[in-house]
């Protein structure tokens, strides 16, 4: 390998994980294989033999049933996500802690915010998830701007999430492969625990593991003290904590509970480092290709400050799922990341739904 082609492959690698942790909220895989670059906003991708899962209805209105879910506080310790201490890498977000109003949809479209957390101390119906576990498995594949021959698979992601009706946990691993990993072998974690309020998904702690023995990046929501804490580095900082904020991982499912779907969505989002304000504009139902055979999708788009976009297609037929995250950077650096598996055990309250 030329010295030209190490450096290449080197940054490939150091971008596909710059990328993983600004999108979510997603093993060995053949570096060769490859398929058309896909063309910001197109969804045809070369897949492998379909796969038939039954699918799922969709959800229309939001159960609910009366449980008390108190507040954490300063004193408690929150529910443990167990990460060991890694090396630090460079941050994915590339700037200091800032509160972005990114993507802010036309004065004439009607924008749905996140449900804000109940109020403390209060007894409030909690609302249900249809799933009891997932498990979502995405390839993913990246091309540089100048890129001409088109995009390489690079890495998988997989996504987790289990709840047992009043507390949650998911957690998203992304892992190199191929020449990619040769430079970059470590695992990229990220993991959210919280619990189920009113209305919906209520972060508690959200944690970022970079790999190669750093330190643990964190996200503490204190709800009573209305804090937010964030934690990198030797870096810490306090700042408040917006009604209804999610992290990375979270916010995927917290856009179940925003049925019907708006045309507009408008959610919070803290991560290790900074929190802004997403908004998601709906662009219509669509049929996108995968390797699990073409999945009927409602189809949502971010566009950023600075030229980066973001769309994201939703599982109609799985309520609601993530099947598909494009991404561009503000460079024009591409990760698509596409569903290739999926297995969930439904909830007991929407297990004998039609």
């Amino acid at each position: 390998m030329t010295r030209t082609d190490k450096a290449l492959a080197a940054a490939i690698g150091l971008s596909v994980v710059l990328h993983a942790a600004l999108l979510f909220g997603t093993p060995p895989l053949a570096l060769d294989w490859r398929y058309e670059a896909p063309r910001p906003l197109e969804l045809t991708i070369v897949a492998a033999a379909p796969v038939e899962i039954a699918p799922q209805p969709v959800r229309r209105a939001v159960k609910k049933k009366a449980v008390r879910t108190p507040a954490p506080s300063r004193a408690s310790a929150p529910s443990p996500v167990a990460a060991p201490s890694l090396l630090d890498a460079p941050s994915p977000d590339g700037e200091p802690l800032a509160v972005a109003e990114a993507g802010v949809a036309p004065a004439s479209a009607a924008v749905a915010a996140a449900p804000a957390a109940e109020p403390v101390g209060e007894t409030k119906p909690a609302a249900e998830y249809p799933f009891k576990r997932a498990r979502l498995v995405y390839d993913l594949y990246y091309a540089t701007a100048n890129s001409g021959n088109g995009a390489t698979r690079v890495g998988e992601l997989t996504h987790t999430w289990s709840q047992d009706g009043e507390r949650y946990e998911a957690e998203a691993v992304a892992e190199a492969s191929g020449l990619v990993s040769i430079f970059f072998d470590g695992k990229f974690v990220q993991r959210s625990t919280g619990h189920l309020g009113a209305g919906g998904l209520v972060p508690e702690l959200y944690t970022l593991d970079r790999g190669r023995g750093g330190r643990v990046e964190r996200a503490r929501f204190d709800w009573a003290a209305q804090q937010l804490a964030l934690e990198w580095k030797s870096e810490a900082r306090t700042v408040a904590l917006p009604a209804g904020a999610q992290d990375p991982l979270s916010q995927l499912h917290q856009l179940y509970f925003m049925q019907p779907p708006p045309a507009a969505a408008s959610v919070t989002v803290v991560t290790s480092r900074k929190l802004g304000r997403h908004v998601y504009l709906q662009a219509g139902e669509e049929s996108v290709a995968t390797p699990l055979g073409r999945v009927r999708a409602l189809r949502f788009r971010r566009e950023d400050d600075g030229g980066a976009k973001v769309d994201l297609w939703l599982d109609l037929d799985r309520d609601l799922l993530p099947v598909r995250i494009y991404a561009v950077d503000r460079k024009g650096n591409v990760l698509d990341q596409v569903i290739r598996e999926v297995r969930v055990e439904l909830a007991a309250s929407a297990a004998g739904r039609p």
